[in-house]
């Protein structure tokens, strides 16, 4: 059972830059209404810039996702029958997962985005990503080990193990796109909004 403490904070965490209004409808009732009232998060690209870079995102976890697959399902290779391995592609899994979570909310994020919509879209998939790039290095590596233990070491053995090293390449490169972008607050009452 959670903590009142922690239900607490996740609440306030999920309407950060919210506050209560009383507000009036049309039949004359009062009523609570959660408002926006802090700045929103603007990318310093265009429009069309950030719809790119949002296809460019999708375009490489998509990459990444089939390098993974395809090694993983690989019954040609022998080192896919150890159980360590078997272990190392689940922890990949679970991060391909955590990473196409918060690539759902990066795509469907606005050009202005609220401060939580902000810390899902940029920050958590930019952390995400870097997890994800280093337990795919993990897995690679554990693949080179694993070629050279059980001595099978073949050219489509090779490619099985790239195929890793091509999908933690392109996560890294989410990441360090993410990491780079820089974001302006605007005030929610800007005439440019």
């Amino acid at each position: 059972m959670a903590s009142r403490f922690s239900r607490e904070s996740r609440f306030n965490r999920y309407f950060e830059g919210y506050e209560q209004r009383v507000v009036t409808d049309a039949n004359g009732k009062e009523k609570m209404k959660m408002v926006y009232i802090m700045d929103y998060y603007r990318p310093r690209l265009t429009e069309k810039g950030f719809l790119a870079r949002k296809i460019i995102n999708i375009v490489l976890f998509l990459i990444a996702a089939a390098a993974q697959i395809y090694s993983g399902l690989r019954q040609d290779i022998p080192m896919n029958l150890v159980k360590y391995m078997g272990f190392a592609q689940c922890l990949g899994i679970l991060a391909m997962i955590l990473v196409v979570i918060y690539m759902c909310s990066h795509l469907s994020a606005p050009y202005n985005m609220e401060v939580r919509a902000h810390r899902n879209a940029h920050e958590k998939l930019s952390i995400m990503a870097m997890i994800g790039t280093f337990i795919l290095l993990a897995i690679f590596i554990t693949a080179i080990v694993t070629m050279i233990i059980l001595k099978a070491v073949s050219f489509t053995s090779f490619v099985w193990a790239f195929m890793y090293l091509l999908a933690a390449a392109c996560l890294a490169a989410i990441w360090l796109l993410e990491k780079r972008t820089e974001y302006d607050r605007v005030a929610h009452n800007s005439p440019f909004y």
